[in-house]
């Protein structure tokens, strides 16, 4: 994410929002950090980091050959494409009008997500974090082309930017899509207690150690045998490596890819 407002623009929104300075000024913040990983990020090495890809999740998934094949079915589906390009823009021009807070995430992770629900077939996926939805739109596009599942997002507005949460969803794939709007601490413990099981769980709300600790150990139990956990900007902290070690004789496999990290939780034998 970039930030794009001045500090006098903040400080104006806290005010005049004083029921949700402390979210805000931790989203300011966040932006702020945001700022200085993309620019670590910005350096990493593309062409290595997707050879990383296809072999981490061509462990999981039947190999490299079938993760480029639904890369290259993604990346073939030029009206989808074409959307997020041009709603991507629109997102820059906002930010650099100074007209929203935030940026959205990089294409390489929301693509990783969509290999990883193509792969995986999922039938129930819960994701925390929305903003402009760029994961959210790779993530029904793969459950489209997969013909089954559904997916169950939480996010808390929080006045970051003029356009609607989910903006870079195409109106066309939001018939798999349930959007709940609120706080996840009060809402992700009665939506996974609903649901009773989930094949993924997604992080990409409160990036603190805290809460992506509790997001982890809240949604853990309920991830079904040879499903996944993937989690957003784990190099922030070390929660997402805490988890791994915590729960290391129930993972397959494990890795930190771009932004990203993915636990597989391991397949229960007979």
């Amino acid at each position: 994410m970039k930030h794009g407002l001045s500090v006098g623009q903040i400080f104006t929104k806290m005010v005049t929002r004083p029921h949700r300075a402390g979210a805000f000024l931790s989203s300011v913040t966040a932006g702020w950090k945001d700022s200085r990983v993309n620019n670590m990020l910005a350096r990493i090495d593309l062409e290595q980091a997707s050879r990383d890809r296809d072999d981490c999740l061509g462990r999981l998934f039947g190999g490299a050959e079938r993760v480029e094949e639904f890369l290259a079915e993604l990346r073939s589906d030029h009206e989808f494409q074409e959307i997020q390009a041009q709603r991507r823009l629109q997102i820059r021009e906002l930010i650099r009008n100074r007209r929203a807070l935030v940026g959205t995430s990089s294409p390489f992770d929301a693509e990783t997500l969509y290999v990883i629900t193509r792969a995986l077939q999922p039938e129930i996926i819960v994701e925390t974090g929305v903003q402009y939805g760029a994961h959210t739109a790779h993530i029904l596009l793969a459950l489209k082309n997969n013909g089954r599942g559904q997916l169950h997002s939480i996010d808390f507005p929080q006045d970051l930017s003029p356009l609607e949460c989910g903006y870079l969803v195409p109106e066309d794939l939001r018939g798999r899509w349930h959007l709940l709007l609120g706080d996840a601490r009060d809402l992700l413990p009665k939506l996974l207690g609903q649901l009773h099981s989930i094949d993924i769980f997604i992080h990409d709300s409160d990036h603190s150690y805290r809460h992506m600790a509790w997001e982890y150990q809240t949604a853990w139990p309920y991830i079904v045998s040879g499903g996944v956990l993937f989690s957003h900007d784990v190099h922030y902290n070390s929660a997402f490596r805490e988890l791994c070690q915590r729960h290391r004789n129930e993972i397959s496999d494990s890795f930190e890819l771009f932004a990203s990290g993915v636990a597989a939780k391991r397949r229960e034998t007979a």
